[in-house]
């Protein structure tokens, strides 16, 4: 159906609030242009026949959100502006995405449906401007009323054809699969699979829901998408004479029911002998795949972690246990990404347990003793980038493994846990080259490949002629966050000698929009570690809980990279050097201390910016409020995608829910007449981080700060700005 959307250049008035449980969102009410038009065509996309069979869509309901994100200047023919024999930038250049913030929030402009192709709302331009910006850029989203998924795309106002087509797709969408296969990890030790390594039977598989994103996961996925329980098998048409099913082959269905006949209701997905299981039927979506060795038990401090006394994990994707898959609509039993297409998920595992270390003792019958201490490999902030030696890690231990070899083509010959402080040792390794090898309980280092020579005097050919290696420096996947919450009973925002922990104190990270990525409460020693803070190369904002004590202020500690401390008070424990907290100059923050920074006050959120191998520190002061003293009204107004409730007034937020920014929120007194105070929601984007330290670029004068076209860079996403901890709002 086309849809004219047109501007009628007049004041529409003040602005309207719509409300709905846990849901609210602002659309000021502004005028429209007579001078331009924009044509919506939606279609309907069949592409369950060939060629696809398209049709025009008659009902649905239209959104325009103004598109933020930076756009490379285009001529009108879609080919790249240029600058002489440059590229041009946008003229808003400092919105680079090389030198800024990405933008966290996209204003609704308008909304519609197709009988009502005139927007009532516009919330994006000022009095007296027409709605859409013929210099600006936009997206629509379409909701069709049934029969079609959502569909979308971007456009500039007022393009040359003044038309804007949305196709989307026939319902019911259909199914993925994933394709998961668990193997040996012997020949060599390598976490990946290679020629002659065996499948493992009788693995039993974990399916999360990652809720379409990174950070916390939508719950364990243990339906398919007719509602069975994954792996139930159904009555197919075999189509193709392979005997498996394919999401295009027709399902014979239930005749009473119209549903897919059940053959056999899933009990759980196991691998079978070859080490290979497919998890059919699943909606489209990003998932997490956790596998877990037969006998294996439950950590008992570690819920969902599982240990088995004969088996340990050593492939990972981008560090921890659980790997993902992404799987679209009609997806194919195998994955294509780099070189040949192969299962969606393959895990790999070397027999062996963390009192059960794998020893050939045919090959292990020399009399040197390879030994060392793994530890943490410290990154220097750019552009001087170096490597250091760190501490050891304090949040998992690492493994060790030997393979024949010095390119590591042979067999692994030895694999055993390292002690908790990294340090190991190898006894009776005969002279030889050989391929050390190193991975870690949760999977949160880089699988690292070290050479190591063991020469016929039993001494190793190395700068020291030494079998004990020292330092075994490996990269971690993730930078990490340590939060403290104490007592500060003098509201010095200090953690002082005396002042007690608090513990069952929420921590939140979550992303710019709101989001959660991570949550963890504070333990008995009022610290809530988070290990796994991916290098996003971009900002996100922690923030502590509010519902019980009072605010006081908060101290942090940043990493600057580079050499580390001996001091472990100094260095936290040997995981970070101390980035300085006055250059340039903080006024709204106490920074006498030199190597930190206090806020005082009720501190609630920082935002911050980490990288992998690197830990910040935030330490949040509480105290009981006195007599009389309160927290005043604090909240969130968040955009209510899901209603998982059947009664709205118990709604809570999801953690994939976003906040809705620059929302109007008015405290009334009892009778609701009378105005006691007003405010309006954070916003990211109108109080970005600033004031930025330099830390070690200080020793470089043009790089502190950053010097872009001329102009001196404050904060912004992206490496060179390194390690930093900022005031900031979600």
């Amino acid at each position: 159906m086309n849809v004219k959307i047109q501007g009628f250049g007049q004041n529409r008035g003040n602005q309207k609030l719509k409300r709905f449980p846990l849901i609210c969102s602002i659309l000021s009410l502004l005028p429209f242009s007579m001078s331009h038009a924009l044509t919506l065509n939606v279609m309907g996309v069949d592409n369950t026949v060939t060629p696809a069979f398209e049709t025009s869509v008659t009902g649905y309901r239209w959104l325009i959100e103004e598109d933020l994100t930076y756009h490379v200047p285009l001529n009108g023919n879609g080919t790249v502006m240029m600058n002489g024999t440059s590229p041009a930038i946008d003229d808003n250049w400092q919105n680079t995405l090389s030198v800024s913030f990405h933008h966290s929030y996209m204003p609704v402009v308008a909304e519609g449906t197709a009988d009502e192709p005139f927007p009532e709302d516009c919330s994006i331009t000022a009095p007296g401007e027409p709605c859409l910006d013929p210099a600006k850029n936009y997206f629509i989203s379409v909701l069709p009323d049934g029969g079609y998924s959502l569909g979308g795309a971007p456009f500039k106002a007022y393009s040359p054809s003044d038309n804007v087509t949305v196709y989307v797709n026939k319902n019911p969408i259909p199914t993925a699969q994933i394709v998961v296969f668990v193997h040996e990890d012997v020949a060599p030790i390598n976490n990946v699979w290679d020629l002659g390594e065996n499948g493992l039977a009788n693995f039993s598989i974990i399916l999360e829901d990652a809720g379409g994103k990174w950070g916390a996961s939508a719950g364990i996925q243990t339906l398919d998408a007719f509602g069975n329980p994954i792996c139930t098998t159904y009555q197919y048409t075999d189509t193709n004479g392979n005997g498996q099913h394919d999401p295009s082959e027709p399902f014979i269905p239930d005749p009473d029911t119209g549903e897919p006949q059940v053959l056999a209701l899933g009990s759980g997905c196991v691998t079978d002998a070859e080490g290979k299981v497919t998890i059919r039927n699943l909606a489209p979506g990003k998932y997490g795949v956790i596998t877990v060795p037969p006998n294996a038990v439950e950590d008992p401090e570690n819920p969902g972690n599982f240990v088995s006394s004969n088996w340990i994990q050593t492939s990972t994707i981008e560090g921890k246990k659980l790997i993902d898959a992404w799987v679209k609509a009609n997806e194919p039993a195998f994955f294509g990404e780099f070189g040949p297409p192969g299962p969606h998920v393959s895990v790999g595992w070397v027999p062996a347990g963390p009192d059960n270390p794998m020893i050939d003792g045919e090959v292990l019958t020399g009399g040197a003793t390879i030994s060392g201490q793994v530890v943490n490999l410290h990154l220097s902030r750019p552009p001087d980038t170096a490597f250091y030696n760190g501490g050891p890690f304090p949040h998992t231990t690492p493994w060790v493994g030997l393979n024949m070899g010095a390119a590591g083509l042979g067999k692994g010959i030895y694999a055993a846990r390292a002690n908790e402080d990294g340090t190991f040792s190898i006894p009776n390794v005969p002279p030889g080259s050989y391929q050390l090898v190193v991975w870690d309980d949760n999977l949160d280092l880089l699988f690292a490949k070290n050479t190591v020579v063991v020469n016929p005097d039993e001494s190793c050919n190395n700068l020291v002629n030494s079998c004990n290696l020292g330092d075994v420096p490996v990269f971690q996947w993730f930078s990490r966050m340590e939060h403290y919450v104490f007592n500060d009973e003098n509201e010095n925002g200090k953690w002082d000698d005396g002042e007690a922990p608090m513990l069952e104190q929420n921590v939140i990270l979550r992303w710019r929009d709101g989001t959660v990525y991570q949550e963890f409460p504070t333990d008995l020693e009022g610290v809530a570690p988070f290990d796994e803070v991916f290098p996003f190369f971009a900002w996100q904002v922690s923030e502590v809980d509010f519902g019980r004590f009072k605010a006081t202020g908060a101290t942090v500690i940043v990493d600057d990279g580079g050499p580390v401390s001996a001091d472990p008070d100094e260095s936290f424990g040997g995981v970070l050097s101390r980035q300085a907290q006055n250059n340039p100059i903080d006024p709204g923050s106490d920074t006498s201390a030199g190597s930190s920074r206090t806020e005082l006050g009720p501190v609630l959120t920082q935002a911050f910016q980490a990288f992998l191998g690197q830990t910040n520190v935030v330490q949040w002061g509480k105290k009981a409020y006195a007599p009389g003293e309160n927290g005043g009204v604090s909240g969130m107004v968040m955009y209510a995608v899901t209603r998982a409730e059947d009664d709205p007034s118990q709604a809570g937020a999801e953690p994939w829910e976003p906040g809705i920014p620059r929302v109007t929120v008015n405290l009334y007194d009892n009778t609701g007449t009378t105005l006691l105070a007003t405010t309006q929601t954070d916003s990211w984007d109108d109080s970005l981080p600033t004031n930025c330290q330099y830390g070690a670029n200080a020793a470089f004068p043009a790089d502190s700060p950053f010097i872009f076209r001329g102009v001196e860079t404050d904060c912004y996403d992206g490496m060179r700005m390194w390690n930093q901890v900022r005031p900031g709002v979600f």
